[in-house]
């Protein structure tokens, strides 16, 4: 599931690179099919992703499709459908475990 975490981490850069500030967080993934595995012998991996809606207010959040595909060869073998992901500036961990206190 590494790769997978590459697909919410590059959406997560998109929105740095947009100006966003703060720590990226994963917010959800409506699909999620995985058809292989990226092995020793893969040369090349390529992410290809699709940003399909992208917020700056009330923080930058980033939606978007996403695939994995291996060497040079049309054989995409991860699909993601419906990324979101966002940054969050104040992000304060509650220590005492209340859920009141999340800041989202």
């Amino acid at each position: 599931m590494l790769r997978v975490g590459w697909i919410l981490a590059i959406n997560w850069i998109f929105s740095l690179w947009a100006g966003g500030k703060g720590r990226g967080r994963a917010l959800g993934v409506k699909e999620l099919k995985l058809k292989g595995q990226v092995r020793p012998y893969h040369d090349k991996i390529t992410y290809i992703i699709d940003i399909r809606k992208f917020i700056t207010k009330p923080t930058f959040m980033a939606w978007g499709d996403a695939v994995l595909k291996v060497d040079d060869k049309d054989k995409a073998i991860y699909f993601a459908k419906y990324v979101q992901v966002g940054l969050f500036e104040k992000l304060v961990w509650d220590s005492g475990m209340d859920p009141a206190l999340d800041p989202f």
